[in-house]
């Protein structure tokens, strides 16, 4: 019996002793489903840093694009040229840049010729490079149904030293002379622009700083074969000239054609009463047609020619 009882006691303690564990195994889950696992270490090459370099970077990088570029943009980009002079200038300059040339190698009245007179560039942007260059005039298949237009910057004789400077700037005389004495002789050689400048160098129609003399028109005309007169300012005079078939030649003073004095051609009339002009110093003002009397004041002095009598 009392072996028994040893055995059931043993047998007793063991059950108490695995209850007893499996308690203690209960308990530990418990607390680790209550109290928060400790933070591992991180571990080198974790991807803690990269992520915070590249939102940082990122962020440094949009800021300073967004903030930094346009600025710099803005504050860095060339102005535009706004007047005539800065625009002419900084033509000149690029294509001087371009062919191996400088700003230096322009003299200044060239310079304003083109800030005032845009037609000139090709004109004003060959000097260097065309000035010393012997240019072949020939005018033979000019369209002599209406009096020509010629124009004093044609580089052809432009660039020809008539007075202080250069004839596309001080030959208006000889060149409104010319067209004028081209027409009227039936397209005379002798009278191309290039030849009546050096007509008017040879002879002393060239008033140096001045242009040229009033009388190249009407004693220098006189002297190339032409009949040559002077006639009032009505327009009644004019109508009747041109109806002729003659040409007449103006010098007009400030105003439309000039801030000085200049001469042009009054080369026609069209079926309105108004005058056909031939600037030798502008193309567009030579395409118009002009209202006499709008121009009435500007003129100071009118000539007519004819080539009736010349011989050639």
């Amino acid at each position: 019996m009392k072996k028994n009882s040893g055995i059931l006691i043993g047998i007793l303690v063991v059950l108490i002793l695995i209850l007893v564990g499996e308690m203690g195994f209960l308990f530990r889950d418990r607390l680790a489903t209550i109290l928060p696992a400790k933070d591992p270490a991180p571990a080198t090459g974790s991807t803690t840093a990269p992520t915070t370099q590249a939102t940082t970077q990122a962020t440094t990088q949009a800021t300073t694009e967004a903030t930094t570029e346009p600025t710099t943009e803005a504050t860095t980009e060339p102005t535009a040229p706004t007047t005539a002079e800065e625009r002419a200038e900084a033509t000149v300059s690029a294509f001087a840049t371009q062919n191996g040339l400088s700003l230096a190698d322009y003299p200044e009245s060239l310079m304003k010729l083109l800030a005032r007179n845009p037609e000139t560039e090709d004109f004003v942007l060959s000097y260097p490079l065309e000035k010393d260059v012997e240019h072949t005039v020939d005018l033979s298949g000019t369209d002599l149904s209406k009096v020509p237009l010629f124009l004093q910057w044609d580089k052809r004789w432009g660039y020809t030293i008539y007075g202080n400077d250069v004839a596309g700037l001080t030959a208006c005389g000889p060149t409104a002379l010319s067209m004028a004495a081209y027409y009227l002789t039936g397209g005379d050689p002798k009278m191309t622009p290039d030849k009546i400048i050096q007509f008017a160098l040879d002879n002393g129609y060239c008033a140096p700083g001045n242009g040229s003399y009033w009388s190249l028109i009407y004693q220098g005309g006189e002297d190339l074969g032409l009949d040559v007169w002077e006639i009032d300012k009505g327009y009644a005079s004019v109508k009747e000239e041109l109806g002729a078939g003659h040409v007449i030649i103006c010098l007009v003073g400030p105003g439309d054609f000039t801030t000085d004095g200049h001469f042009i051609v009054i080369a026609g009339m069209d079926a309105d009463g108004k005058l056909i002009i031939n600037d030798s110093n502008s193309r567009a003002r030579s395409e118009k047609t002009w209202d006499y009397y709008l121009i009435y004041d500007q003129i100071d002095t009118m000539w007519v020619l004819c080539g009736h009598d010349y011989a050639g």
